[in-house]
């Protein structure tokens, strides 16, 4: 499983948003979906339950039908580093103990700690375009199946805001944060 996240202040329009995607050889599906307005913390705490509960190559109890306790990684997360992102991202790490984050490789720079990645998903005026057009392409070929229906029509309404700048998203007064989310994921 992988886990994406968008993340917001939790105050005024913009929302947290993340999904839970089942990973196989050739399809993904988004098994859950959240969107709310909650701040870094507990958005942090949110995505902890959900990796935690969603585990990878978990082993099922003969005897009472569940997972069995400690069995198989927890899932791994895919935060927006940019922003809030990097609170949540600490709260994850520092205080909450998780330990499966994605990591984005710096291609020969090194942080504070000497290595040569950072943890989250860094969204990029460079990247941004080609993150979604990946995404569009996934669901085109049948690759992505997506019940939430809140997440389809918010990737339905995504569009080039400003062809000169290379800037895309959703228009003004309409909410991406479902379609930003799986694009990362994604």
């Amino acid at each position: 499983y992988v886990i994406d996240a968008d993340t917001s202040s939790g105050v005024g329009n913009d929302f947290s948003a993340a999904h839970v995607i089942k990973v196989e050889p050739s399809l993904m599906t988004v098994v859950l979906s959240f969107r709310g307005k909650v701040r870094p913390p507990e958005f942090a705490a949110i995505l902890s339950r959900m990796g935690s509960h969603y585990r990878t190559h978990a082993e099922w109890s003969n005897i009472d039908g569940k997972i069995k306790k400690g069995s198989g990684a927890p899932a791994l997360i895919c935060v927006e580093r940019n922003n809030h992102g990097g609170h949540v991202i600490y709260e994850l790490t520092e205080n909450l103990g998780y330990r499966r984050l994605y990591r984005h490789d710096q291609r020969g720079k090194t942080d504070n700690a000497g290595l040569g990645h950072q943890y989250g998903f860094p969204v990029t005026g460079s990247n941004k375009i080609s993150m979604l057009v990946n995404l569009g392409q996934v669901a085109y070929d049948g690759g992505l199946l997506v019940p939430c229906e809140r997440t389809r029509r918010e990737m339905r309404n995504l569009v080039y805001l400003d062809d000169m700048d290379s800037k895309a998203g959703s228009p003004p007064g309409v909410h991406d944060d479902l379609a930003m989310a799986i694009g990362e994921g994604v």
